[in-house]
């Protein structure tokens, strides 16, 4: 909600002004002696979106903000980093940058032929091969050097054939 509720507040009793707190909307409503504290969330509060928290080896550029305008997206110390803000009020939020073999976007996705574009996210893919239980299936791979040691990772991918 971008402005605080104003209207059937309480189904007992006067409603006191209503204010803001986080990402909530607050007010009491009090009959006689009796008074209720009532909240309900600030649907216009900012907020992180899927890729926070998540492990990625690009720079993201998707589901930074379920609610909110994103911020520019920054790396440094193995994170990136960008904040969700709207009004007054922002959240930070992050994914961990990830020098590793990752599966792309062609994962999951049946297809009657070998998947040939978008097979890794991170690293190069090998052939694609069929498999019997009904599957096509590559790896990804991702040789780097880590402080100053080589570091190999590998990444089995899956897609249905259709």
């Amino acid at each position: 909600l971008p402005t605080a509720p104003m209207t059937k507040l309480c189904l007992i009793g006067e409603p006191s002004l209503v204010s803001s707190s986080g990402n909530y909307w607050v007010w009491s409503c009090t009959e006689g002696t009796l008074t209720a504290n009532c909240r309900l969330l600030n649907a216009s509060a900012p907020a992180c979106g899927r890729t926070n928290g998540t492990t990625i080896s690009s720079k993201p550029t998707s589901a930074l903000c379920s609610s909110g305008t994103t911020t520019v997206v920054n790396q440094s110390s193995g994170l990136w980093s960008w904040s969700c803000v709207s009004g007054s009020e922002s959240v930070s939020c992050y994914a961990r940058k990830c020098n590793c073999a990752i599966c792309g976007t062609a994962a999951g996705v049946p297809s009657s032929s070998a998947p040939s574009s978008n097979l890794c996210a991170g690293g190069s893919p090998t052939a694609v091969t069929a498999l019997s239980d009904g599957r096509w299936t590559w790896v990804c791979i991702l040789d780097t050097t880590l402080a100053g040691a080589a570091h190999h990772d590998e990444h089995r991918c899956f897609a249905p054939i259709e």
